[in-house]
């Protein structure tokens, strides 16, 4: 009997909002697959998890580098894929863990994709998680959208282009991974005349969180990559 396959959101960083769900099925399942960029690299889903749970877990790490190389992406998805089916063959019940939520920019996504598609006879259940965005927001006591205002959740590690468009879509805007393009978007904001509410949020969930709405004290420091923005464009 094949095992199962759990994609489990484990949210922006405190380890008091993993859901009761996710807490049920890690303190059971077989195997949990840490997805990390580098492999000496600290996985924050792990240390979220590890202060949540009771139980040692039995880990895989999977490498899934990071590159714009479609064709190196495809190989290395499809290697930890079958890493993953193997152990799922086996008859153990797996689980890949990622911060927030595991449909949101998310390495599981690619997995889930591939499993899906080629092992449709493997189970797959997906557990949501909180996404910084709505963490953030519960942060700073701010409303993401009223009435019929719109609400954008992109990356900003993107070109100039694309943040200025996403800036001008929406009436609301939460950017991920804004730590190397933090001072474009500031550029930005001051070429459109923003005169609206925003707010950068780093670490969210951690002790060493650090939200600010002074937006020019942070221009040309380092920011961590666990790092948002929050932009409201209308403040009722």
């Amino acid at each position: 009997m094949k095992g199962i396959f759990y994609g489990i959101g484990v949210g922006p960083g405190d380890p008091d909002l993993l859901t009761l769900k996710a807490y049920k099925v890690l303190e059971k399942v077989d195997l949990v697959c840490i997805p990390k960029s580098r492999m000496e690299k600290e996985s924050v889903a792990l240390n979220i998890v590890e202060k949540a749970l009771e139980r040692k877990l039995d880990i895989l790490e999977l490498h899934f580098p990071m590159t714009k190389d479609q064709a190196e992406l495809a190989r290395n998805w499809d290697s930890n894929t079958e890493k993953i089916v193997e152990q799922l063959n086996q008859g153990k019940s797996v689980a890949l863990i990622t911060i927030g939520d595991p449909l949101l920019y998310s390495t599981y996504s690619y997995v889930m994709k591939r499993i899906l598609k080629n092992h449709p006879e493997i189970k797959v259940e997906t557990i949501p998680g909180i996404s910084s965005a709505f963490a953030c927001a519960s942060e700073l006591n701010v409303i993401l959208t009223e009435e019929e205002e719109s609400l954008g959740i992109v990356p900003a590690n993107a070109d100039k282009e694309y943040l200025l468009k996403a800036i001008q879509s929406f009436d609301n805007l939460f950017l991920m991974k804004v730590a190397k393009s933090y001072d474009l978007i500031l550029e930005i904001l001051e070429e459109v005349n923003f005169h609206g509410q925003a707010y950068l949020i780093s670490r969210c969930g951690h002790p060493d969180q650090l939200i600010t709405s002074n937006l020019q004290e942070m221009k040309g420091k380092e920011i961590h990559y666990l790092s948002s923005m929050l932009i409201k464009k209308g403040v009722k």
